[in-house]
């Protein structure tokens, strides 16, 4: 997705800053109760994070929406560095979710090119990513 973000030269009073219409046309669901869980739906461009304690149905949830969100004609990506593809299929097939697309990927980079194609991705879980290319200290 093509968030046309740039860097902004020193402050900028905010009542001149333009709002770009995609603020406006959140990636909705289909499904009241979770557009409204984010705010009338997904704002594009955003990240936000869902903690709880193991066997909560965080997993379940995520599964679930990115379903809706594929059925809704967004493309989504499920990535973990816990669960294994046939782990995670085992649990699309009890959900009854087919279309939501899954992956064990935990490379940054790899992630990264994996979203030019996305619209929504989900990483589970942060403590698994890792990174092969080495950073650039300036």
């Amino acid at each position: 997705m093509k968030l046309n973000i740039t860097k902004s030269k020193g402050f900028t009073k905010v009542g001149k800053v333009k709002i770009p219409d995609s603020f406006y046309n959140r990636f909705k669901t289909g499904d009241d109760d979770i557009d409204k869980m984010f705010g009338d739906g997904i704002l594009p461009g955003c990240a936000f994070t869902i903690t709880a304690q193991a066997g909560t149905g965080k997993t379940t949830m995520m599964l679930q929406i990115m379903e809706a969100l594929e059925a809704a004609g967004y493309q989504t990506g499920y990535t973990s560095g816990e669960e294994d593809v046939t782990q995670l299929a085992f649990t699309c097939k009890r959900l009854n979710i087919k279309e939501a697309g899954v992956a064990n990927m935990t490379d940054v980079d790899e992630i990264a090119d994996a979203m030019k194609t996305l619209d929504v991705i989900v990483i589970d879980s942060f403590q698994a990513l890792s990174i092969t290319s080495p950073f650039m200290v300036k």
